[in-house]
């Protein structure tokens, strides 16, 4: 797995939160974002999230991730949430129930 930029170092689980992305020549995806509950409604998952954008939009690559936990209310949430990043349901839920969500690289001006 490749760092495709010095995340890990300014989002660290240290700081309460858990960051993992990988990239190839076709896509970054977002392996893993969780922010621990003593941290949460501060606004990280946003920033980090803001950033991973801005990222792949320079880099002109997709985004893609598996909005979970399908065994809470939260997946419903969740979707929402990065819905307001620009992702979009891209298929039908993994057979664990996860729903896979895509970004497609917006043109930076």
């Amino acid at each position: 797995m490749v760092q495709p930029y010095d995340f890990e170092t300014k989002w660290t689980r240290d700081r309460g939160v858990w960051l993992v992305l990988s990239k190839t020549s076709e896509n970054l995806s977002l392996d893993l974002l969780h922010i621990d509950q003593a941290i949460r409604g501060q606004g990280i998952a946003r920033q980090v999230l803001l950033e991973v954008c801005s990222y792949a939009d320079g880099k002109q690559l997709p985004v893609k991730l598996l909005a979970g936990d399908p065994f809470t209310w939260a997946q419903r949430e969740l979707v929402s949430f990065y819905s307001t990043f620009g992702f979009r349901v891209s298929g039908r839920k993994t057979t664990d129930g996860c729903v896979p969500m895509r970004r497609e690289p917006q043109q930076i001006p």
